[in-house]
């Protein structure tokens, strides 16, 4: 069942009997994330805002939006849940953690977000937000029409890109895969009809589309990481006061968090579900040489990506050298 969001009503009654300096001074902050209304996402998210504006005494009030970005066609946010490309866009180095294959552990990717977070949030400094979080988002798996288990077998699908999101589109090409952009609510048809071979997608978001229904195999590696930042404009921050400004990003920050935690324990749930349901986990490559080649696939794409622009070439280098020192560590 969808819930109203109340948020403005209540404010309309409180304002109504406060003087005028008091309205004057109430800040009213729009937050975009991914999740519908109706969602617990969404609404784990608005009792936080419901707190904020509680122990702010009606100071601050926020309303979170269905959003992907801090702009839309629907209207410009405050702040937003940036991730994939509208937040590469904003802060280039977050492109890094999810290039392909380059974690192989949950440690590994961890490891990477710690080394990225103080680059990406100067990155979104520059673009005149502030993150207030550095979120983990899981990962993301190859689901297919039929196993993809060597390079060659991946060089020959088709694989599904966002329509309208150029960075995907380059993304694909530098992976040398044929790119097939369509909406999201088409794939599932373009799988059954096999005019698209492959996704890349988070397992609960194969199931919650239904992808899982046309598809037979997901590989038994994560593809590439998921990182997310709550950023929100210098502007809308230096609105509030002090106090203020440091108990809404202390709340936010814990919100996003708790929300993606949650994501996170549903993501390791939905691999199992995707298992009962008959689909196959498959690994990349059988032989070490098979094994090897998706490795140098990965570093080759990786290189491609940083040269075309989407990737800062000095953070990639740094990367690994960090990634390979963790490695390396007894």
């Amino acid at each position: 069942m969808r819930r109203a969001w109340c948020g403005w009503a209540a404010l309309s009654v409180l304002l109504a009997g406060m003087p005028p300096e008091s309205a004057a001074a109430t800040n009213q902050l729009r937050i975009g994330v991914p999740w519908p209304p109706g969602s617990k996402g969404m609404a784990d998210l608005q009792a936080a805002g419901r707190d904020i504006a509680k122990k702010t005494a009606g100071r601050v009030q926020v309303k979170f939006v269905e959003r992907r970005d801090l702009d839309s066609a629907e209207g410009a946010c405050d702040g937003a849940l940036l991730a994939g490309s509208p937040l590469i866009r904003r802060s280039p180095a977050a492109g890094i953690c999810s290039l392909p294959l380059l974690c192989r552990s949950v440690e590994e990717a961890a490891r990477l977000r710690a080394w990225l977070e103080p680059q990406v949030g100067a990155g979104l400094e520059a673009d005149g937000c502030s993150m207030i979080a550095w979120l983990d988002l899981g990962f993301a798996y190859l689901h297919s029409r039929s196993p993809v288990g060597t390079v060659e077998s991946w060089k020959a699908a088709r694989l599904w890109v966002p329509a309208g999101d150029p960075e995907a589109l380059r993304t694909a090409e530098a992976y040398g895969v044929a790119p097939v952009p369509m909406e999201a609510s088409g794939v599932r048809a373009a799988l059954r009809a096999g005019s698209v071979d492959a996704v890349i997608a988070p397992p609960l978001g194969a199931i919650l589309l239904q992808w899982h229904v046309e598809i037979q195999s997901v590989s038994d590696v994560p593809f590439l990481a998921l990182c997310g930042a709550v950023a929100i404009r210098n502007e809308a921050l230096a609105r509030l006061d002090g106090p203020d400004r440091d108990l809404l990003r202390g709340e936010l920050a814990r919100a996003f968090s708790s929300a993606a935690a949650d994501l996170r324990q549903k993501e390791t749930e939905a691999l199992d579900v995707l298992v009962q349901n008959g689909v196959a986990r498959h690994p990349l490559g059988n032989t070490p040489e098979q094994k090897a080649e998706w490795e140098d696939w990965a570093s080759a794409a990786a290189d491609r990506l940083a040269a075309g622009g989407r990737v800062p070439a000095d953070a990639l280098a740094a990367a690994r050298q960090a990634l390979s020192g963790f490695r390396a560590a007894p």
